[in-house]
């Protein structure tokens, strides 16, 4: 509920809000895939896309579906990120 919550505040541009309610939800649940995506998207939309790829390795390793994050439209100007872009290389490299 707290992920949801901050997602709400990161589409109405309320970025602290935002980032406090993700900072809790991960406080009570830290290996969550669910919210680590989440996490992830926040950071995106709230403009901190240097703090974005790395959640989405976390949420991966969590169990979260790569094929979810790469057809996240939310996700679609980061997945254009030469950091994600390698991320993304190298995860899927590395389950073949």
């Amino acid at each position: 509920m707290l992920s949801g919550i901050a997602l709400y505040h990161a589409h109405l541009g309320h970025n602290s809000d935002a980032q406090a309610y993700i900072t809790r939800a991960l406080d009570i649940s830290p290996n969550n895939g669910d919210t680590l995506f989440t996490e992830a998207l926040v950071y995106e939309i709230v403009g901190h896309r240097d703090r974005a790829v790395t959640p989405l390795q976390q949420a991966v390793k969590a169990g979260y579906s790569l094929e979810e994050i790469e057809k996240e439209p939310e996700l679609r100007k980061l997945q254009g990120d030469p950091h994600y872009q390698r991320w993304l290389a190298q995860t899927k490299n590395f389950k073949q």
